[in-house]
């Protein structure tokens, strides 16, 4: 419960803080360590855990939350390790200049799987607690992946155009395959191309300054003109009014019902579409692989990889994907990675 309870800023444990640092010195197991403490203070340990779990619980948007928080909790923890070429990890290791990145390859060494917090993030993208670091990697540790199929392929599929597609969505629109080209072409009547439109449609969602946008518009396109264009698209002033009238009342949330916490305006926008966007991929990715003959392997924030046999590999690859979502399709790029 531990990772649950921190998002609703409720740190508790079984296990007392002394007892946690002494078992850390002596090399202990987490189980191994509440053994060692004494039967009173873990009853008492029970009772304060009970006792906020009941007050976060008496709040009925809390208790939808905690069902969508078990899916995806459920789904993490069933992530598998890979199978990793030693020969090839040790070449990238010893290619790379800094130590910690070298550390961080050297966490690909174990055959635990990798498990996430949900919790350590104020939108809650994940963060590796154990196993590899998967999320702080250089990309190349992908070549050291390797199937456990024969003719198999380990594959990463990506969520497409993610935060301005959800906004899309959020507004009650059909998500794009190229929503910047889309943009590009009829939101912005073609006065820019696809790298300028998918820099405004971001600069509009995180808020970034008129000045800092001019720089990179072409001359005589009015950055104000194209950020008011991109607004009215995505609905971005509706749903921001929305978010204020959740802030006032002191419920902003994500769309599956996470709490956030922040009192900047400028950040409502922003932090919605992350938390959103990460929560959401992760029940689309647990939906997906219920449904399919695949092994997920690890989550890299809206991208997922999975180990899959030859012919899911072929069908995979030779089709527009898209995840099913809040019966909506959010398109997907499916690309071979080992």
């Amino acid at each position: 419960l531990a990772d649950f309870m921190k998002i609703f800023s409720v740190s508790n444990d079984l296990l007392p803080a002394s007892y946690k640092k002494a078992s850390e010195v002596l090399g202990l197991s987490y189980t191994e360590s509440i053994k060692t403490v004494p039967l009173n203070k873990l009853k008492s340990s029970i009772a304060s855990i009970k006792e906020d779990l009941t007050r976060v619980m008496q709040c009925e948007d809390n208790v939808t939350y905690l069902s969508n928080y078990l899916k995806i909790k459920r789904f993490l923890d069933r992530l598998s390790t890979p199978l990793i070429s030693k020969k090839t990890l040790q070449e990238i290791i010893n290619s790379q200049k800094y130590e910690g990145v070298k550390n961080n390859l050297k966490s690909f060494i174990t055959d635990e799987p990798t498990r996430y917090s949900m919790s350590n993030s104020a939108t809650g993208r994940l963060s590796v607690v154990s196993g590899a670091k998967i999320l702080t990697a250089p990309s190349e540790v992908k070549t050291a992946f390797s199937s456990r199929f024969k003719d198999g392929a380990v594959l990463q599929i990506d969520l497409t155009c993610a935060e301005p597609n959800f906004a899309l969505f959020y507004s009650g629109e059909n998500p794009m395959r190229d929503l910047y080209e889309f943009c590009a072409k009829n939101v912005l009547d073609g006065r820019v191309d696809r790298n300028v439109a998918k820099l405004i449609l971001l600069s509009t969602i995180y808020g970034q300054s008129e000045k800092n946008l001019k720089q990179n518009l072409p001359s005589g396109v009015s950055t104000s003109s194209v950020i008011k264009q991109v607004k009215s698209f995505l609905s971005i002033d509706k749903t921001k009014s929305k978010l204020e009238s959740a802030l006032t009342e002191k419920n902003f949330r994500n769309y599956i019902g996470r709490p956030l916490y922040t009192n900047e305006n400028r950040l409502l926008i922003s932090h919605f579409l992350q938390s959103s966007v990460a929560e959401c991929a992760l029940l689309m990715f647990e939906e997906f692989c219920n449904k399919e003959e695949v092994v997920p392997v690890f989550v890299i924030h809206d991208a997922l990889i999975i180990d899959c046999k030859k012919e899911k590999v072929e069908e995979l690859l030779s089709r527009n994907f898209s995840f099913d979502f809040a019966n909506k399709k959010f398109p997907a790029s499916v690309t071979r990675v080992a």
